[in-house]
């Protein structure tokens, strides 16, 4: 079994005059041992502090420290059947409970927690690896960022030949990850009016990323129907009560404030500004006869520039907008034009999916997220402003890297694929 190598450190205790050296435990930092974790190096033999033989068939997702810090592993205890959960790392075990995590619903999923010392009982319940065991200090060094991809065969945009296909590829992703969207919504109009399926959409954009599902409940639970011909302060009023997040309203709300992500959420970002975002434009659609008409049946012939600023529902000529402008790209692309498609499929009105699918073509990109940051780095696409700069190209990314990359099947990816028969 591996010993971690010890860091000495010359003391003078009251009364050694002579100054021994005393051993220190060496303490890596909680970022180093994420990017251990994330490597996937962890030696065969490991045992959790109560003696159960660990295996770990998926490593999680890097959370980049928004909650638990890698999500939905998949790990095997004794043997026995897997269970999926999430990952949490720690210097110590006693940062448990000194970082609050005790007492926060976000990390009620743990089901491993990974500490190089192992110093105090975690009343979570979820068994403990202590890495010290097994893992040596060398070992922790050269290790590439949790969520960084690794150097592969996938720098596709290295050459100008591969990149015109390599452009293709990402493309026929986004259509896919578009068109997957479209039926999801489609089912939807079976069950609901197309006014709740496209407000339940517009509001789980509003919750991008972290609160996405908080964002859905509030939708289901306080109906588009329920807020109809009223201003715009009233329908954020009756979102605000619902929420939870006021402690003034608790006697109306529908939700609970622990159901909402809040930790590092920029003032622009808050749930109650996106609320009243949500608000303005329900408000603005209810003049132009509903969210429907206004965004879909009249908006998708307006061209790019009209539908966005229809979505920004600016109060007056020259205020700030409470829906930025990348947000009213989300709201387009993941919202408008599938439920446009959707209810043109529906209703057989072939001139609305046509309009349709050329505004997706010319949708412009958002803002840029982690996840494309990387996947531009470890493709060496080009510059924002020469490929892959609509929305359409985004989206592609990012399901090439959910389906693909995040679980590193690059044996099965197109663009790998596409490389590796150039290489040979």
């Amino acid at each position: 079994m591996k010993q971690p190598r010890r860091m000495e450190r010359s003391q003078a205790s009251a009364g050694d005059h002579h100054g021994e050296s005393v051993p220190e435990p060496y303490l890596p930092d909680e970022l180093s041992l994420s990017r251990y974790w994330n490597a996937a190096r962890l030696p065969s033999e490991c045992r959790t502090t109560d003696g159960r033989a660990l295996q770990i068939v998926y490593r999680g997702q890097w959370s980049y420290g928004y909650g638990p810090d890698f999500r939905g592993a998949i790990l095997c205890f004794d043997g026995g059947r897997a269970v999926r959960g999430d990952v949490e790392v720690h210097v110590c075990s006693s940062g448990w409970v000194r970082h609050g995590h005790d007492s926060n619903p976000a990390y009620d999923k743990v089901v491993l927690h990974v500490v190089w010392m192992h110093d105090a009982e975690i009343p979570s319940g979820a068994p403990v690896l202590e890495l010290s065991r097994y893992v040596r200090e060398e070992d922790l060094e050269g290790l590439a960022q949790p969520g960084a991809l690794d150097e592969s065969i996938c720098s596709v945009f290295s050459s100008p030949e591969q990149g015109e296909r390599a452009l293709r590829i990402v493309e026929a992703a986004g259509d896919r990850r578009f068109e997957a969207r479209c039926v999801t919504l489609e089912g939807e109009l079976s069950c609901e009016t197309p006014g709740q399926v496209l407000y339940v959409a517009l509001m789980e954009c509003m919750g991008y990323s972290e609160n996405k599902l908080p964002f859905r409940l509030l939708a289901e639970a306080l109906p588009l129907e329920t807020l109809a011909h009223t201003d715009a302060m009233r329908v954020f009023d009756r979102l605000n009560a619902a929420s939870g997040l006021d402690p003034a309203t608790l006697g109306e709300r529908l939700l609970q404030r622990e159901q909402w992500r809040l930790g590092r959420v920029r003032p622009a970002n808050h749930p109650l500004r996106r609320m009243l975002g949500a608000a303005q434009l329900i408000a603005s659609a209810e003049r132009n006869g509903g969210l429907v008409r206004h965004l879909v049946e009249d908006g998708i012939y307006l061209g790019m520039d009209g539908l966005l600023r229809r979505l920004q529902a600016r109060p007056r000529e020259g205020d700030p907008p409470c829906i930025g402008a990348d947000r009213a790209v989300d709201i387009a692309c993941n919202a408008v034009l599938p439920l446009a498609v959707a209810l043109a499929r529906s209703t057989g009105d072939t001139g609305l999916e046509t309009a349709t699918r050329n505004a997706w073509l010319e949708l412009p990109r958002g803002g840029t997220t982690r996840v494309e940051r990387s996947m531009r780095d470890h493709l060496q696409a080009p510059p924002r402003g020469a490929k892959l700069n609509k929305a359409r190209h985004q989206q592609g990314l990012l399901h090439l890297y959910k389906r693909y990359c995040a679980q590193r099947l690059c044996d099965l990816c197109p663009l790998s694929q596409m490389a590796a028969g150039d290489s040979e």
